[in-house]
């Protein structure tokens, strides 16, 4: 077991993020709790088990003005489930990203059309 000491640094971000298990074309909606440069931690109310494959994608607020918003399109395993919100009814998971992509200059995935959310998956490939 990895000592807290050599964790990579952990930011609290709050965010929207899609996720959707690989193979499955239905994106689901979570939100981001943390991120380091080698995981996240999220929330969501759907059950996920450990070592499922998962591509994730979400928006990062720019970091200029007039500078266009990130968006960052990601592969990752689920390492574990680190707890529950019994108020929520929400599961919390971290995973470990295996790739990802920053996109810049394009729109997010529309969260209601479909055939946007599947595109951002095909990007990873």
């Amino acid at each position: 077991m990895r000592e807290k000491a050599n964790r990579p640094p952990r930011y609290p971000v709050y965010i929207a993020l899609s996720y959707r298990p690989v193979g499955e074309s239905e994106w689901r909606e979570g939100n981001t709790n943390n991120f380091s440069r080698t995981g996240v931690l999220f929330w969501t109310h759907e059950l996920i088990k450990p070592d499922t494959q998962v591509e994730m994608t979400f928006q990062l607020p720019p970091l200029l003005k007039g500078e266009p918003a990130a968006r960052v399109v990601c592969a990752g395993r689920v390492k574990r489930v680190t707890g529950s919100s019994a108020l929520a009814n929400q599961l919390s998971y971290v995973v470990a990203i295996t790739k990802y992509k920053i996109v810049r200059g394009q729109s997010p995935p529309k969260r209601k059309a479909r055939s946007s959310r599947k595109e951002a998956g095909a990007e990873m490939n």
